[in-house]
């Protein structure tokens, strides 16, 4: 929902994507928390600069992500046209060092590190 202060010279709102970046500068991997989108309608990675071979792979996100170490991950908030998309859409990234998707019970509403022991 656009701000009301966020208008153009006509006085209409502005509508833009919404975004999320995940910096892990730590040495290994850190599972992600997802925070529920501004719109609710979840997340779709754009860019994972830790996939040397497809960096600009993107798939349908859930509400957890492992961030390979020293990796930067790009989300943007889906568009209303892609919300209902089939679930075969949501395919699972490949079991690597590296960013993996993957459904957990903890709750959505906060980004935050959780540093494996």
């Amino acid at each position: 929902m656009a701000r009301p202060w966020a208008t153009d010279e006509m006085g209409e709102p502005l509508v833009d994507d919404s975004f999320l970046i995940l910096l892990n500068s730590y040495g290994e991997n850190v599972t992600y928390t997802l925070p529920a989108s501004p719109q609710g309608r979840g997340w779709k990675l754009l860019m994972n600069t830790h996939d040397l071979e497809r960096p600009f792979d993107e798939r349908l996100m859930d509400k957890a992500l492992d961030v390979a170490g020293r990796s930067v991950v790009l989300l943007r908030e889906l568009a209303p046209e892609e919300v209902n998309q089939p679930e075969s859409q949501m395919e699972e990234l490949p079991d690597l060092v590296g960013a993996t998707e993957r459904t957990t019970e903890a709750d959505a509403s906060v980004a935050e590190p959780i540093l494996a022991e």
